[in-house]
């Protein structure tokens, strides 16, 4: 038996409280084994299901498939319309969007589950309210999104994530976004803008049209992006000190560069976490989402 079967068995033997065999499990027990069932690629069929929050510091964790998107949280907000996202994180940052240009949601549109739908120039990103999310100087957002259509002009971006020092600013900012670059095709970028000084990564993997998983690490000389199950592509961006205004799907300025299509699911990390969390973290998506 394998070190790692032995910590497990003894963690099993140490948590059961049942002779029978039916797991009766402390909370850090259960988190344990979860980690520890994951750690080894799910070869220990114990039927305990990863969560996001498994891996430390998830202060943004929206699901599309949660039955409350579409109550209404301000007056004005059209039927089936996503006035008010609620985070599954312990943080609580909800996020808000504007009640005549809210994007849709609409069930049973993603394998039987259901979807944030945008259409790019008609709707505005959700926006998480000023001052919910701390001021970061790193952080880690995955995006499963299953787009109509990407950028087709050289330069032209969605924008995945926008965030700025303050709202509507243009000094200090971070963008997570897809671009379309001629000769490539649609690429992944990160681009940040720290003291009037802007800084890119830009990634050479093409992103296609449909499903994918996004994720986007960012971390100064460290920053790296993930697209599926494509290796990771590394680089350096600015690394913005206080980020107070974030929009998701969109920037927050404009909504020609909104996502077209549907969103399932978006989780963002106050830190950058790690490859094997990071692989973690989107082995959950896909199998909920079926991306790749």
């Amino acid at each position: 038996m394998a070190q790692d079967d032995n910590e497990l068995a003894q963690l099993i033997a140490k948590e059961s409280h049942r002779p029978t065999g039916r797991w009766q499990l402390t909370p850090e027990g259960a988190r344990r084994l979860r980690a520890a069932r994951n750690a080894m690629q799910g070869a220990i069929g114990l039927g305990l299901q990863f969560s996001p929050l498994d891996v430390p510091g998830c202060v943004g964790w929206y699901r599309s498939d949660r039955a409350d998107l579409t109550l209404p949280s301000d007056a004005g907000h059209p039927a089936n319309t996503l006035a008010r996202w609620p985070d599954s994180s312990p943080a609580n940052n909800h996020i808000r969007a504007q009640s005549t240009t809210a994007p849709l949601v609409t069930s049973n549109v993603w394998d039987g589950k259901s979807a944030v739908v945008c259409v790019r120039g008609t709707t505005n990103g959700p926006t998480i309210d000023v001052g919910f999310l701390p001021p970061i100087a790193t952080c880690s957002v995955f995006f499963v999104v299953d787009a109509v259509t990407w950028p087709s002009v050289n330069g032209e971006q969605v924008r995945l994530m926008g965030t700025s020092d303050l709202p509507g600013s243009a000094n200090d900012r971070l963008l997570c976004q897809t671009q379309f670059v001629t000769g490539t095709g649609v690429v992944m970028r990160i681009a940040a803008v720290v003291g009037g000084v802007s800084t890119v990564l830009q990634g050479t993997a093409v992103v296609p049209t449909g499903r994918n998983i996004l994720a986007f690490v960012i971390n100064g000389a460290s920053s790296r992006m993930r697209r599926n199950a494509n290796a990771d592509e590394s680089g350096t961006t600015g690394n913005p000190l206080a980020l107070f205004s974030w929009s998701l799907l969109s920037d927050a300025n404009t909504t020609t560069t909104m996502l077209d299509g549907r969103c399932g699911e978006v989780v963002i990390y106050n830190r950058a976490i790690s490859l094997a969390e990071q692989l973690l973290v989107q082995n959950y998506l896909n199998t909920k989402w079926k991306v790749f």
